[in-house]
């Protein structure tokens, strides 16, 4: 959040870029918010994930993590710079992060499936079903999540209850 006109004009014009697919402008209009107010955290998070899609990762995790600093208390922050480390396969380090952002916003079930999938590629199977079942508890006619935990559970040669789980997902998607 900025009080700076000029800042959140930026900022604005940077989104608007980002929409359109032209990131390298939207880094620019980002950079020119934050030198206007460096105390902008959602444009420190914004200018984050534009580094991330031009595959500068280094700087997309910088930029995440001074959001996080000047605003520890937005979930968002976290989700975030949890979804990046995902997506570099880093795992172990999003954990943290997803459980923070968990603990910001505990009925998010979006949170408890995409800790759930990093934990499946940890080969950490209790942990995921844990996750997937919070997520089942919070949105129980979401399929998606009977099928994710059915999948650990298949792994883990736990066939009643895969085969239970997916004949949930099943008359789920029949019933959409």
């Amino acid at each position: 959040m900025t009080l700076n006109p000029d800042a959140d004009g930026h900022s604005q014009q940077g989104y608007d870029y980002y929409i359109q697919g032209e990131f390298g402008l939207a880094i620019e209009e980002y950079t020119k918010a934050i030198q206007l107010d460096p105390y902008f955290d959602l444009a420190y998070f914004q200018r984050g994930n534009a580094f991330f899609i031009l595959s500068q990762s280094g700087e997309a995790l910088r930029d995440l993590g001074h959001a996080i600093t000047l605003d520890p208390n937005d979930p968002d922050y976290y989700f975030g710079r949890a979804d990046i480390y995902t997506q570099l396969g880093r795992h172990y380090d999003a954990i943290p992060d997803y459980d923070k952002a968990i603990s910001l916003v505990p009925t998010e079930p979006s949170y408890y499936v995409a800790r759930g999938h990093s934990n499946v590629e940890m080969e950490e199977y209790p942990a995921a079903i844990l996750d997937f079942g919070k997520a089942i508890e919070l949105a129980p006619t979401d399929a998606s999540n009977y099928r994710y935990r059915g999948e650990v559970y298949a792994q883990l040669r736990q066939h009643n209850n895969a085969d239970a789980d997916f004949e949930l997902a099943r008359r789920l998607n029949e019933q959409a």
